[in-house]
């Protein structure tokens, strides 16, 4: 995304949310920082759904762009046991 698309959408999540308190989570999200339990229960519980995904979607744009990958060979198994050796984790 070019720096004028950036500033756009942060101005959109900024602007368009009447809520104070999820401008300010938007603002750490934007800056990069991390959120705190509560934040993240707010944002889970109580925040306003377009927004939220605004926000989430600009997340995703600035951290890994819009490339989508996957693993044919993927194999999942029925089981709730999991090895933590796999190159999957």
């Amino acid at each position: 995304m070019t720096a004028s698309i950036d500033s756009a959408i942060v101005d959109q999540i900024l602007k368009q949310s009447k809520d104070a308190q999820f401008r300010g989570i938007a603002e750490k999200v934007i800056e990069g920082k991390r959120l705190d339990h509560a934040e993240g229960l707010y944002l889970l519980e109580e925040a306003e759904a377009g927004s939220l995904k605004r926000l989430a979607d600009f997340n995703r744009r600035t951290r890994v762009g819009d490339t989508v990958t996957f693993a044919s060979t993927l194999y999942i198994h029925p089981t709730n046991l999991c090895e933590l050796s796999c190159p999957m984790c």
